[in-house]
């Protein structure tokens, strides 16, 4: 599945948009499907408020919703101490679920939300140091976003 930004315009309007990137209603909502982050589409919207003529160039950039470090060291002085996942304490993610998984699959860490950062322990003992793999579902109610796999790596 795609990600979904939804816009409704009223009168003319033009994009940079690839038309497989976009779906148009006869209600005018625009429905775009970013292809990649990074990705800045613009929009010209044309419409009249009584006599005068409006023009507003709308831009869009495609940026990804959080940004997961790759690593841990917890060793007490304060820095990465905890795994940092930024951008996921916005309110729109309150039900994400974020699962770390030794190498034998055996989950070491579950939270839903973020609120408190995982340490690098399972049930307050210290995992050694490795890679771990994470599985991060950000669940917002409005928009499919899809999960987030990758190794978070425990460094003492």
């Amino acid at each position: 599945s795609s990600r979904r930004r939804h816009t409704r315009l009223q009168g003319d309007w033009s994009s940079d948009v690839c038309s497989s990137d976009l779906e148009i209603t006869s209600d005018s909502t625009m429905t775009f499907y970013p292809t990649q982050e990074g990705q800045t589409i613009s929009i010209s919207a044309v419409g009249t408020i009584g006599d005068c003529t409006v023009n507003a160039p709308i831009f869009v950039h495609i940026l990804s919703p959080i940004s997961i470090y790759n690593a841990l060291t917890p060793n007490g002085d304060n820095i990465d101490d905890t795994w940092t996942i930024a951008g996921i304490d916005r309110p729109v993610f309150e039900a994400a679920v974020v699962s770390v998984f030794d190498r034998w699959g055996q989950q070491v860490f579950k939270s839903l939300g973020y609120r408190t950062p995982w340490d690098g322990t399972n049930n307050g003992k210290y995992l050694p140091s490795g890679a771990y793999y994470y599985v991060i579902e950000l669940n917002t109610y409005n928009l499919y976003i899809p999960p987030y796999v990758g190794i978070v790596s425990i460094l003492r």
